[in-house]
């Protein structure tokens, strides 16, 4: 596990206070050892250590705080670095690579390693989990996925032209969202069925179409009533 070492410059002559770690360095030298992930974590992610260990406070490159990975001091034009590394480097405290700025930036998608345990994939590397991602249709999951994802936004982030149809007494008897004034392909449908001549709902009838205008399911929902109240509702996909 890392280990992060914060001293005092042996130029300071009061505690140095770190507000967002809550930490506080004696003067004149003194330290103060961080170990365990939500310390390193906290650390890693302060604003007011990482100034305190630039602030040149004492001439240029003697700044309040001295960081150490418990070996050596940290060059202070590398802190910044070993703060953003220091947390998740369990083999230890930091790791700088320095490179000729013409060598090649990076490694390509292929050459990084990917663990597929918790994303339902078998690629093993970068570029085959895109690639096996993209296989599965033109928005990268299939049809299942997409069930399992479908929130409200897909019933209402589209364009498209709607029509409602009426029976004689005034009631909407059907709703269909079509892609577009030219009525040529269905988004979705509703339908519904009423009791007598009452306003009652008695089935309603909501169908998905695809991209070429065939239906994909419906759900058929029948109510049921006691006098005028909705006692229950059943639905069933087909």
């Amino acid at each position: 596990m890392a280990t992060l070492v914060i001293k005092s410059n042996p130029s300071t002559t009061s505690p140095v206070l770190i507000p967002d770690v809550g930490v506080e360095v004696a003067s004149g030298g003194g330290s103060v050892t961080l170990e365990g992930l939500d310390a390193l974590w906290q650390a890693a992610q302060s604003n007011d250590l990482l100034n305190l260990a630039q602030d040149d406070a004492f001439g240029v490159g003697s700044s309040t705080l001295i960081l150490n990975d418990g070996t050596a001091d940290i060059d202070q034009d590398l802190a910044d670095e070993f703060l953003a590394t220091v947390f998740i480097d369990r083999l230890g405290p930091y790791s700088v690579v320095v490179r000729d700025d013409a060598e090649d930036p990076g490694l390509s998608a292929d050459e990084i390693d990917y663990d597929p345990t918790n994303s339902g994939l078998s690629a093993l590397e970068v570029q085959s989990a895109i690639d096996e991602i993209v296989s599965g249709g033109a928005s990268g999951i299939d049809e299942a996925a997409h069930e399992e994802l479908d929130t409200l936004a897909h019933w209402l982030v589209e364009d498209g032209y709607s029509e409602a149809t009426y029976d004689s007494f005034g009631r909407v008897t059907s709703v269909i969202a079509y892609t577009d004034t030219s009525k040529t392909l269905k988004i979705r449908e509703e339908q519904g069925t009423f009791l007598g001549l009452s306003r009652r709902i008695n089935e309603r009838v909501l169908i998905q179409y695809d991209g070429l205008g065939a239906e994909v399911y419906r759900l058929t929902t029948t109510y049921t009533y006691d006098g005028l109240r909705v006692l229950s509702a059943v639905t069933v996909r087909s």
